[in-house]
């Protein structure tokens, strides 16, 4: 950032709504193509159903998102935020000396973010049915895939399971997060 990018932060402080806690995971999700608010709390789990609320409001009221036939979208200025989210995202990884921990592993955030970064036209015309497997999870978690995209289930349906995985939590997180290789993830006998 130039000087005259600085002076600017200083005269006019960034909007107040994009400054409290939880905002900028609202904002992410939003970014990350969520439109429904049940979607974006899935995305957040550990956020209440009122404090959503209160931040999408807050969010709308400040010009960074709005609303439309039941859908959240973001503004041209919370798309400007996307940079911003980023670095912080960059900035995060590399400076938090804790790393990932136990307590930030989730089977079902992990599978939801699988589910919303897939490649639409990679996807078979043909219903294709995954299961997930964490060891130490009680329940299987199941992707259905097929074009236009992937919904998350809580059983198979009745689908063959075409891809079965069996993973480590804390390992397919790093993998999937870019911290690991798929050769440090399958083993020396892939």
């Amino acid at each position: 950032m130039d000087q005259r990018g600085l002076l600017t932060v200083k005269r006019r402080p960034a909007r107040p709504a994009a400054a409290r806690f939880w905002t900028l995971l609202v904002v992410r999700e939003l970014m990350m193509g969520e439109r429904h608010f049940n979607g974006i709390l899935r995305g957040i789990p550990r956020m209440s159903r009122t404090m959503l609320s209160a931040r999408l409001k807050r969010l709308e009221s400040a010009g960074l998102v709005q609303r439309n036939d039941g859908e959240y979208q973001l503004t041209k200025a919370g798309e400007n935020l996307a940079p911003v989210l980023r670095e912080l995202g960059h900035w995060a990884l590399e400076s938090d000396p804790r790393g990932l921990r136990k307590e930030d592993l989730s089977p079902e955030v992990l599978t939801w973010d699988m589910h919303r970064r897939v490649v639409p036209h990679r996807l078979p015309e043909h219903p294709t049915m995954v299961e997930l497997r964490f060891r130490g999870a009680d329940t299987p978690h199941f992707l259905l895939a097929k074009r236009p995209g992937v919904q998350l289930c809580a059983e198979d349906g009745g689908f063959d399971i075409a891809l079965h995985v069996d993973a480590d939590l804390d390992a397919l997180t790093r993998f999937w997060l870019g911290e690991s290789t798929w050769d440090s993830l399958c083993g020396p006998n892939w």
